[in-house]
């Protein structure tokens, strides 16, 4: 019973060290955050967009008093056109010059896309209701006209093509992950004096967990949409549960790959749990200095 006491205590501290650090990079925002991208078709000179959300509030956006005394005549548009239709403007709109629009901050879960069209002063949307299904959704918006004349191009509508874009993007994303994490437990893991075999069974543990990992958080976010908190949850829970997997397997496989150097049980836990915190926290923050 007591040589099982320390590695007890030490779950116990990775369960408070592991809720901390996910407490702080969700309150400090070093995490990757969700997004709504939408790639523009067609001539958006003088064009501004916005969400109308389903909900008062998505994040930090929210309807206050200050916002609708400090709103400028865009806002006012914006504003007036949600309350006749049942959804909220959280005065955040960007002007699409460029062809192209994001919200990176907590957009809203469910919305409506909405275009102003200042030179027509003309309202643009195809009035059907979006869900954000993925952590970083994509859209491609062509605008459409039931009119055309060459020398007055008059939008009134949009029709949205596709999501393409979600599926790169979120291959990408696993495998920067997956690159970083490796690189992360290689380093710790020289730190620890593994030699030979030993790295090649890190690899492996952590290829099949992260796999594991990554499916799990894709199929809840697909099963039931975004959910903030629910997907935060689960990444933390995961991330415990991981830890004290790649111990088992270290546990089973590290000394048999090298019986040169063989580490004890207590050493392979501290590594375990060295080294999915740092990879957990400073994944994080490189993915997010990459801007993913």
């Amino acid at each position: 019973m007591k040589r099982l006491l320390k590695p007890i205590i030490f779950c116990i501290i990775l369960l408070l060290m592991v809720l901390a650090s996910f407490k702080i990079s969700t309150h400090a925002d070093t995490g990757p955050k969700p997004s709504v991208s939408i790639s523009i078709k067609g001539e958006t000179n003088g064009m501004y967009l916005t969400l109308l959300s389903k909900t008062k509030g998505s994040g930090p956006w929210h309807i206050d008093e200050d916002d609708i005394l400090e709103a400028d005549a865009i806002d006012t548009i914006f504003n007036e056109y949600a309350n006749t239709k049942g959804f909220y403007y959280l005065f955040n709109y960007s002007k699409i010059d460029s062809g192209s629009y994001n919200w990176g901050y907590y957009p809203p879960t469910t919305f409506m896309i909405v275009i102003y069209d200042s030179i027509n002063d003309n309202i643009i949307t195809d009035s059907k209701e979006y869900t954000r299904e993925h952590f970083n959704t994509i859209y491609k918006l062509t605008l459409t006209s039931s009119t055309y004349d060459i020398d007055d191009i008059s939008y009134d509508s949009f029709k949205i093509d596709d999501k393409s874009g979600d599926t790169k993007n979120l291959v990408l994303g696993f495998i920067l992950r997956l690159i970083i994490c490796l690189l992360i437990e290689i380093i710790i893991a020289f730190f620890f004096k593994f030699i030979k075999l030993q790295y090649v069974v890190v690899l492996c543990a952590n290829i099949l967990t992260q796999v594991v990992l990554n499916l799990t958080l894709l199929l809840t976010i697909k099963n039931n949409g975004f959910n903030e908190s629910m997907v935060y949850s689960i990444y933390a829970f995961l991330e415990i549960l991981i830890i004290c997997i790649e111990w088992l397997i270290y546990i089973l496989l590290m000394n048999k790959a090298n019986k040169e150097n063989m580490v004890g049980k207590l050493r392979l836990f501290i590594y375990s749990l060295t080294a999915n915190l740092s990879s957990f926290l400073l994944g994080f923050i490189i993915l997010e200095l990459l801007e993913y």
